[in-house]
């Protein structure tokens, strides 16, 4: 036999790339819910997710999730992510993502389309203004859509472009007045010949 030889394996010294697609999503009033992409790192794999809201780590996660909660309402918070390998190197941080938690003084507004008859297209339009304030969306002919983190104030919102085979019986044109803490609905009943 040859005489004895010992190596030691070095350690990992490369950190592990930033996460990537961060997401912030405001799904209460004070709570923030977070996913981004899983990290790789061949060397020494990944350990664990350090999360920073506003710059300042504010915890650890396993997975590439991670729920926020006891924030305040109406407050914007922006995060990162960076991962952290079986080394304990930390890697560079994630591009930031930002949320908006609603406000317990704003509202919301659920509109709704009803439509029968033939001709009918694959989408409406709703529009919501207030002054200089407007915005459009896209709904389905039986669909939905939500504008949350309203101001309480009377709003304007009507289907815009609507085709000529198209009518709303009940009008199109219609106030809605946005109470703070509540759900205004509204549903336009469409008619196409």
């Amino acid at each position: 036999s040859s005489p004895a030889a010992t190596a030691t394996t070095l350690t990992d010294q490369t950190p592990p790339p930033a996460p990537a697609g961060l997401t912030a999503i405001a799904v209460t009033s004070t709570r923030i819910d977070l996913q981004w992409s899983p990290v790789t790192d061949p060397e020494s794999g990944i350990r664990t997710y350090r999360v920073y809201r506003d710059g300042a780590l504010i915890d650890s996660a396993a997975t590439p999730a991670l729920a926020d909660s006891g924030l305040v309402p109406g407050t914007t918070y922006t995060y990162e992510v960076a991962a952290v390998n079986g080394a304990g190197l930390e890697g560079a941080r994630s591009d930031p993502a930002s949320a908006r938690t609603p406000s317990d003084q704003d509202g919301d507004l659920v509109v709704h389309t009803t439509t029968s008859g033939t001709g009918i297209p694959a989408q409406f339009t709703v529009q919501l203004n207030k002054d200089a304030f407007i915005e459009t969306q896209s709904i389905a002919p039986s669909g939905t859509v939500v504008w949350n983190g309203l101001v309480p104030q009377e709003y304007h919102v009507r289907l815009i472009d609507l085709p000529q085979n198209c009518t709303v019986p009940a009008g199109n044109a219609r106030p809605v007045t946005i109470v703070a803490g509540t759900t205004v609905e509204t549903t336009f009943v469409i008619t196409c010949e």
